[in-house]
């Protein structure tokens, strides 16, 4: 799901974890992520409001009479 975002999925070959980048910022996956991440939730909310958005402009977009 967080590529289908625009993460680019990928595993860090020293420790294994796998990681999550969007840009600069990573969000760690799995078994060794923390509970309640602060990237990890932003990247949630910003996620679905990004879907909300777009879901929005296509509804719109639509629904003009030309």
């Amino acid at each position: 799901m967080l590529a289908v975002l625009g993460g680019d999925v990928s595993r860090c070959h020293s420790c294994r974890a796998r990681l999550c980048w969007f840009g600069l910022a990573s969000v760690r996956l799995g078994e060794n992520a923390k509970e309640g991440s602060l990237a990890s939730g932003v990247a949630v909310v910003g996620g679905f409001l990004v879907c909300i958005a777009l879901l929005g402009w296509v509804i719109v977009r639509l629904t003009q009479i030309n």
